[in-house]
């Protein structure tokens, strides 16, 4: 082994040895807190958060359902118009390619602003294209093809969740100028809303070709460094929880704990007894069942 081997060795070792070291902090740790070590485990707060976490929180927290849905309406109070030429002029008439392409784009804004949403509560989502080329979703799309019919080649746009899709292949050729670029998607076609049920769903894999992928926060350009809206607030969706849930079972347990009955000193304890067909030595026990 030579120099420059030996140094790559050292910079990998130390490589793994800072991520082992991470790795141990959060398992243990999960906090900076150095006094209080297993904070996050005593406060419930998961570890390392997944798209579960993301879509349970925006499916049962209206905290965090509105937060989602009210920054998306507000981006996409309008959809908005394409056209073509220079950036730094208005223009002034539509031409032929603004009208088919806003025509195009008119049927489609729906599905790109459920895209949109689906991106803000994981940390990436996709759409699918689905185009008239003859060819099965595995394949390249068929440029030829769609070429010669347009805009009509467009079927539909189909808005997926993370847990929907993710890369199954990557390009690994480093002299390539794509390398690193997924090469193979896999898309499961069950909705998440339905996957906890155990429904079967056919898994099929999908060119990125017919693929357009959001991912908010990516930087790099790659999915998995996409940042869900929920991440940084995620505790606090948990305590709102803790707060609202906590009160409530307060509240039932101190009202279910004991009754209390008020009686006018001219009662007739007695004739009440009677009236419930107990004695007198068992009427609490008698109203207690009459309340209950």
């Amino acid at each position: 082994m030579n120099e420059s081997e030996m140094n790559k060795q050292f910079a990998a070792n130390a490589s793994l040895d800072r991520d082992r070291m991470r790795y141990v902090n959060a398992l243990f740790n999960g906090t900076s807190n150095t006094k209080r070590q297993r904070l996050y485990q005593e406060f419930g707060y998961p570890l390392n958060l997944t798209f579960d976490d993301f879509f349970r929180a925006y499916s049962r927290n209206a905290i965090a359902n509105a937060a989602v849905n009210r920054m998306v309406d507000g981006c996409w109070e309008d959809f908005p118009d394409v056209y073509e030429g220079d950036q730094t002029k208005d223009a002034t008439q539509q031409t032929d390619w603004d009208k088919r392409v806003n025509k195009l784009l008119k049927r489609c804004w729906k599905q790109i602003k459920g895209a949109d949403k689906r991106n803000l509560v994981g940390r990436y989502s996709a759409l699918l294209i689905q185009v008239k080329d003859n060819r099965t979703w595995d394949k390249p799309v068929d440029k030829i093809v769609t070429a010669r019919q347009k805009e009509k080649a467009l079927v539909k746009l189909i808005p997926v969740w993370e847990a929907q899709i993710e890369p199954v292949t990557y390009n690994e050729d480093q002299s390539s100028e794509n390398y690193g670029d997924v090469t193979m998607y896999s898309f499961t076609e069950i909705p998440v809303q339905q996957q906890a049920g155990g429904q079967p769903g056919r898994i099929i894999n999908v060119h990125p070709d017919r693929v357009i992928i959001l991912a908010e926060g990516s930087d790099d350009g790659r999915l998995y460094s996409g940042e869900s809206m929920l991440a940084a607030g995620f505790h606090k969706i948990m305590d709102s929880e803790k707060v609202s849930g906590g009160a409530a079972e307060g509240f039932f347990k101190n009202a279910s704990r004991q009754l209390n009955f008020n009686f006018s000193a001219k009662t007739n304890f007695s004739a009440l007894a009677k009236a419930l067909g107990v004695s007198e030595s068992q009427l609490s026990e008698a109203l207690d069942g009459q309340v209950r």
